[in-house]
């Protein structure tokens, strides 16, 4: 399991990238934006993160 002090905005991005299975950077920037809500986003990306 990953502690706190271990995530950075490029574990972040890279569950975001995991989470939304795209390849293209700019597509999870794309999605990211669209969500209703991005906290709940990323709390998803890091429980996939973690699996």
């Amino acid at each position: 399991m990953m502690k706190i002090s271990e995530i950075n905005y490029s574990v972040i991005f890279d569950a975001l990238k995991a989470y939304y299975e795209v390849e293209e950077d700019d597509s999870v920037w794309e999605i990211f934006n669209q969500a209703d809500d991005q906290i709940e986003e990323i709390a998803n990306a890091l429980k996939v993160l973690g699996e």
